[in-house]
């Protein structure tokens, strides 16, 4: 009795591995579709890099063109305050000269 159950247990299970939704069957749909997961992953992986690379030169492009006008304007505030420094040493010199003129008068 147990040959017998033994052989139709195997016979059993090569139809549920060989039969029409078998398990062979099964595993070439599923390798099937992973490898067409495999290609799309790929694919959208080197579409997203693609993109990134083009964000990265955008934002590389951003920073240098905001470094160019801040570059200006420190430059521009640079040249103010030399003019700044100037007008105010002239105004104290001016100041000097006519403070050493008035107490030369006096002294007369």
């Amino acid at each position: 009795m147990q040959s017998g159950y033994l052989a139709k247990r195997v016979e059993m299970l090569e139809k549920t591995v060989d039969g029409a939704g078998g398990l062979s069957k099964q595993v070439n749909v599923l390798r099937t579709e992973f490898l067409q997961s495999k290609d799309e992953t790929r694919s959208e992986s080197a579409a997203m890099r693609a993109e990134m690379k083009e964000m990265r030169a955008d934002l590389i492009a951003r920073i240098e063109a905001g470094d160019q006008e801040t570059r200006s304007l420190m430059r521009l505030l640079h040249e103010e305050v030399i003019a700044r420094l100037v007008l105010l040493h002239e105004g104290l010199n001016g100041r000097r000269k006519k403070s050493t003129r008035a107490k030369k008068r006096r002294t007369h």
